[in-house]
């Protein structure tokens, strides 16, 4: 975004997507819900390829131990976004789950991220504690359901103020495919 900082001014919109709607509280060992989502085989694959597929797009990973419900971290995004930090907010989630193997189902963790982003973190946890937030979250993961968004990350780029013409993309992309999406929405 910065390179074409002089030129416009854009907007990415994190989507909240569950994957497993079905996801207890308390999470699942992540071979237990692969091998529950695909079969011992492909998950033995899963286990083994995905820190080679993550290492391709820069991302040191490190399987996590537990494949926990998304609800709390994206009501920390709802709130980064109202105060226009999701983006780092973003990246600092991703690196707590992906690099550093936490659960960013917990309050604190989150905490702890909204700090690094310089989000005050007690309104950032009073954020994730409100029930209404909780539910828009969900409502908005319906809305994706129901309109075929089935892969996460899923994000639309506009330039800001301009919703009417969006980019949508899902799963984790390269900085080339942002400016390449930054470049077509100037055109």
């Amino acid at each position: 975004m910065n390179a074409f900082s002089s030129d416009a001014s854009f907007e990415i919109i994190y989507r909240p997507k569950y994957l497993n709607l079905s996801l207890p509280e308390e999470g699942v060992l992540l071979v237990d819900y692969f091998t529950e989502k695909f079969g011992a085989d492909k998950a033995k694959k899963y286990m083994e390829e995905t820190p080679k597929y993550m290492a391709n797009l820069g991302i040191e990973f490190k399987l996590p131990r537990y494949k926990v419900p998304p609800t709390k971290a994206y009501c920390l995004v709802d709130y980064a976004t109202s105060v226009g930090k999701q983006v780092q907010t973003v990246k600092q989630l991703y690196k707590a789950y992906y690099v550093d193997d936490k659960r960013i189902d917990s309050v604190e963790t989150l905490r702890e991220i909204a700090l690094k982003c310089g989000l005050d973190p007690e309104e950032a946890a009073r954020h994730i504690s409100d029930p209404s937030v909780t539910a828009l979250v969900k409502e908005t993961d319906t809305e994706e359901r129901k309109a075929g968004h089935t892969f996460v990350p899923h994000y639309d780029i506009c330039i800001k103020g301009k919703r009417s013409n969006l980019l949508s993309f899902v799963g984790p992309q390269t900085a080339d495919t942002f400016k390449g999406a930054f470049q077509q929405l100037l055109e």
